[in-house]
């Protein structure tokens, strides 16, 4: 019988994959992702994993810059995708995005839609957790959404947002080549996005000290990670350079930023 390495053919082999992840070149650097569809260090499941552990069945929670929905697009039932579905694990989960496009999102329970600069269309104390998926890089006025996350955020409830790194190599990547060109590069290193997916970045709300400057009183658990290489497309000697990359550089200059951050009981939303 002939024998195969998993990442030889991911596609026939890996039906419980994300569809990033199924290339030969990550799964040749990943091959655990052969034992249940991801990687050890899986920004994804990391990142809802932890979002799950402080969801509680009554919650109210914010997804915002929900946009479409596009994971749900996704024609794997793996486990990155399983654990984004937050509805059915909270009281109730409401989209916000400044594109109306949020208002067709199959993965929220009601959505709402406002122009960039405007107001967040919520009460004060509205909402017992609020995440955001890659949201922040494209915010281009930080103090005044964050000014807005914190009158919404009722009082001990958290902030969850993944970001990359201002700092990261992607993101560092991405501020050199101009913001119109941005989809181009992206489909030449292989992203699985659509450039109705490819939105202008700023990179304003993407540092731990600018995020406690942002939020100054709240109780920061936020961290610096690393996960599979990506932007490679499918090369695996560039996924390899990238791998070497991370392993010489300090902890600080890791890929994503997970934000974590507690709004203090009993203070008073403005």
């Amino acid at each position: 019988m002939e024998r195969r390495a998993a990442w030889q053919n991911p596609s026939d082999r890996l039906p419980s994959a994300p569809r990033h992840r199924r290339d030969p070149a990550t799964m040749r650097l990943h091959p655990e992702i052969a034992a249940g569809g991801w990687a050890y260090n899986d920004e994804f499941v990391l990142f809802y994993l932890r979002v799950h552990c402080l969801l509680s069945p009554t919650m109210r929670v914010l997804d915002f810059g929900a946009g479409r929905g596009r994971f749900a697009e996704d024609d794997s039932d793996n486990l990155a995708t399983r654990l984004m579905r937050l509805r059915g694990h909270c009281g109730e989960v409401v989209g916000f995005d400044v594109d109306p496009v949020v208002l067709d999102n199959p993965l929220v329970d009601r959505a709402e839609h406002a122009p960039p600069g405007a107001p967040l269309p919520f009460a004060d104390a509205s909402f017992d957790l609020i995440v955001s998926w890659m949201v922040f890089e494209h915010v281009e006025q930080p103090s005044f959404y964050a000014s807005e996350l914190d009158r919404v955020l009722r009082p001990g409830g958290w902030l969850c947002a993944a970001t990359p790194n201002k700092w990261g190599l992607p993101a560092v990547a991405a501020r050199v080549v101009p913001n119109a060109l941005h989809a181009t590069v992206l489909r030449l290193l292989g992203s699985t996005r659509g450039e109705t997916d490819v939105f202008p970045t700023f990179y304003r709300m993407n540092t731990r000290r600018r995020l406690r400057a942002l939020f100054p009183s709240y109780l920061d658990c936020s961290y610096i990670l690393d996960g599979p290489p990506g932007y490679h497309g499918g090369r695996l000697w560039l996924a390899r350079s990238m791998q070497f990359y991370r392993r010489i550089v300090p902890a600080s200059l890791g890929q994503y930023l997970h934000v974590f951050m507690r709004k203090p009981e009993g203070r008073p939303t403005p």
